[in-house]
């Protein structure tokens, strides 16, 4: 999971619960456990950026990929955007991630112009207006 990430450093079980922490205590962001079948299959969060949009960060579960499961995300993200009333998300990829790049894509996310060895970004509209 760590490779998909732009921090890719390894971390130990304490700095993670801090950041943890952290993430669960800021209003400006929304944490989501995807489950599928009563198993935790991935993870959405929501960056809001106070305006009517937000930054979303999608991982699937190594175990779960290639079923599927970020497309359903993808999806899901989109349903939970428009319930929060934003109008536009956005993404950065790992220029390497061609398979997230993939799934953007394919799913009608417009990608701006790629700066080499800088990330990837996408946005697209959730149709909340």
């Amino acid at each position: 999971m760590r490779r998909a990430s732009f921090q890719q450093e390894p971390i130990d079980a304490t700095t993670h619960r801090r950041w943890l922490a952290g993430v669960l205590a800021d209003a400006r962001r929304r944490l989501y456990i995807a489950m599928w079948q009563g198993e935790p299959v991935g993870m959405l969060r929501l960056d809001l950026d106070g305006r009517d949009g937000a930054e979303l960060s999608l991982l699937v579960d190594p175990g779960h990929r290639g079923r599927g499961m970020g497309r359903r995300l993808l999806g899901r993200a989109m349903d939970l955007a428009r319930r929060l009333g934003l109008r536009r998300l956005h993404a950065r990829v790992r220029p390497d991630n061609r398979v997230s790049r993939h799934l953007f894509s394919s799913c009608g996310w417009r990608q701006a112009a790629a700066v080499p060895g800088e990330a990837v970004h996408f946005s697209r509209s959730t149709g909340s207006d």
